[in-house]
């Protein structure tokens, strides 16, 4: 791995210099003593000036059992050290993989658990499949805990944290009906008495169709965030966020999007009010692996989650093209 010359300057990296060595290796087996297992380790050597310590190290393992019609899921991980290997990228972050994290609460404040550099967990999910004909019925119910002692990096707290996240949901699939919701409660319970972060947040997507070709669907999100005590005080916020899309067939669609946020740290201006935003965007896909996309509104500045990785991307307000293609 090579890192860039400056981290705020993608432009190249620096010259004749391996700033990382990697090695690692996985273990899966599939059907021992009716699980199935997985494990992952990876070790990492530094030789870059920018970098404080020499190595690092990183650990997940997994286990599902299959009773009846629940399934379970147990992860750990733990690492430290290992984050180094993201923070002179190319403004990406590896959000999920395993992070442990759910990417709809992550935010600029939660994130340093994601980039910690000496953390450790795990996570036990609970899945239920319930099928009848055509109606498909899917509840489970998450809960991770973490343990954070880094207070480095992007860490606002000035002590450990002990972070503790239950997640419950459902999936509902009816002919061409589908639910998806979401909700859940973190805590960041930090040593010595220096409070707790609270996130409460909640998401919902939904697809009705209404017509041979026409499908209407709603997907709003929200989340209000609490600080525990900071060296500078931060205020509580709420985000929310609404997407309402028409789409016609397979390749259009119409998509009208709203957003809010009272965060303080975002640094940017809605064009409906100071803190809301609103937008409109028409897509097109003439195949399945191309979408193109004209867009004019404006959107708040923010971390962006998607696919398990997650960029910070400034606010926008006017009128774009883009063209999206996978081969």
């Amino acid at each position: 791995v090579q890192f860039d010359a400056d981290p705020l300057d993608a432009t190249g990296a620096r010259a004749g210099r391996l700033g990382a060595g990697v090695a690692g290796a996985t273990v899966e087996a599939i059907g021992v003593a009716g699980l199935d297992l997985y494990a992952e380790a990876d070790l990492y050597r530094y030789d870059d000036p920018a970098i404080a310590v020499e190595s690092g190290w990183a650990a997940y393992v997994s286990a599902v059992a299959y009773p009846g019609k629940l399934q379970i899921l147990a992860e750990g991980r733990a690492s430290r050290n290992a984050e180094y290997i993201n923070a002179f990228s190319r403004g990406y972050e590896i959000a999920a993989g395993p992070s442990l994290e759910y990417e709809r609460a992550i935010t600029e404040d939660s994130s340093a658990a994601v980039n910690s550099n000496d953390i450790a967990g795990g996570r036990v999910t609970f899945n239920a499949l319930v099928s009848e004909g055509e109606r498909t019925l899917l509840p489970y119910l998450a809960i991770g805990a973490l343990r954070d002692s880094d207070l480095g990096g992007l860490h606002f707290n000035r002590a450990p944290e002990t972070i503790v996240h239950p997640v419950a949901g459902v999936q509902w699939a009816q002919s061409e009906f589908h639910l998806t919701a979401n909700v859940g409660e973190r805590h960041d319970f930090r040593d010595d008495g220096y409070g707790t972060d609270v996130t409460r947040h909640f998401d919902l997507d939904v697809s009705v169709p209404i017509a041979s070709k026409l499908t209407l669907e709603l997907a709003p999100s929200g989340m209000t965030y609490a600080w525990g005590e900071n060296a500078q005080q931060q205020s509580d916020y709420v985000d929310l966020s609404n997407a309402l899309a028409l789409k016609v067939g397979a390749p259009w669609a119409l998509i009208f999007y709203t957003d809010y946020s009272s965060n303080p740290l975002i640094n940017s201006t809605g064009n409906l009010a100071e803190n809301a935003y609103g937008g409109v965007e028409g897509q097109w896909m003439p195949d399945s692996s191309t979408t193109l996309k004209l867009f004019a509104g404006a959107y708040r500045a923010g971390i962006r989650c998607a696919g398990g990785q997650c960029r910070s991307l400034p606010g926008f307000e006017g009128v774009k093209f883009s063209y999206g293609g996978t081969f």
